[in-house]
């Protein structure tokens, strides 16, 4: 069997429709090339600026129980240092108890919160809130609340864990024309994923990836015998919820695509 290499360069700024985004797009290919009997698929490259928020709207809810009745309140979605975080906090837990207030401790790390004109109040642990609340992520994670259980109700509720601003450690390149059901997660959900570009770089930074081993990054395709005409491309975080960036923040992903047979 005879193969032939083409480099595939797939950039959001060239993305098909209208509705596509820089992190959720599709590419529709030259009719003029024959993308067929695609064997494989190798990473090369991955290019996108870091201008992920450590609060993004997926995590901006705080869930909590207050005076025995389960809700949340809100801060507005953007990229926090400590400080400004803790206000925003406060801000939101007013909506509750005008007397709220938030503070750290910069030694231990560890939030506390208090809304001293209530009954008695808590905040959700990791676990209760994707059982009340259907969720994966949310603030209550960010500011250090236990994996597995909720803490009594009381005036002041102090962060078992510390409070995590570093935001997005990992960005899972998804695509079901590439990758098609080539893997699966902790859950055991079947996953369409092409590479799991790791974030080193701070906010605001360009982030280029290759992989230092490219046998590594390699995926086998599910195209086999069948055209490709349309490239699906979702940036997704670690637990599979659609990141976002700004309209004008491009991604740029390089391929090397195997084919069976001469295509070009």
């Amino acid at each position: 069997m005879t193969t032939t290499e083409r480099t595939a360069i797939l950039n959001s700024g060239f993305r098909a429709y209208r509705q596509d985004t820089s992190t959720n797009f599709n590419i529709l290919l030259n009719k003029g090339i024959s993308v067929d009997d695609v064997d494989r698929v190798i990473v090369k490259r991955v290019s996108m600026p870091n201008l992920f928020y450590n609060v993004p709207e997926r995590k901006s809810k705080l869930y909590i129980v207050f005076e025995g009745t389960p809700g949340w309140v809100s801060v507005q979605p953007g990229q926090y240092n400590a400080d400004r975080f803790v206000a925003a906090l406060e801000i939101a837990l007013k909506t509750v108890d005008t007397a709220a207030t938030a503070s750290i401790n910069y030694d231990t790390g560890k939030l506390t919160l208090a809304c001293p004109s209530s009954t008695g109040w808590t905040v959700l642990s990791h676990t209760d809130v994707k059982k009340q609340f259907y969720v994966d992520e949310s603030l209550n994670t960010i500011i250090g609340t236990s994996h597995d259980v909720t803490l009594p109700a009381a005036l002041t509720w102090t962060s078992p864990e510390l409070v995590d601003l570093s935001g997005e450690h990992t960005v899972r390149i998804e695509s079901s024309t590439l990758a098609f059901s080539n893997s699966f997660d902790s859950r055991g959900q079947i996953l369409n994923t092409v590479e799991i570009v790791p974030i080193h770089e701070p906010y605001g930074a360009a982030v280029h990836y290759a992989p230092s081993d490219h046998i590594m990054s390699f995926v086998d395709s599910g195209s086999t015998g069948k055209p490709i005409n349309n490239v699906d491309i979702q940036l997704v975080s670690n637990s599979g919820q659609p990141l976002v960036l700004p309209d004008n923040a491009y991604v740029e992903i390089v391929l090397l695509v195997i084919f069976r047979h001469n295509q070009f």
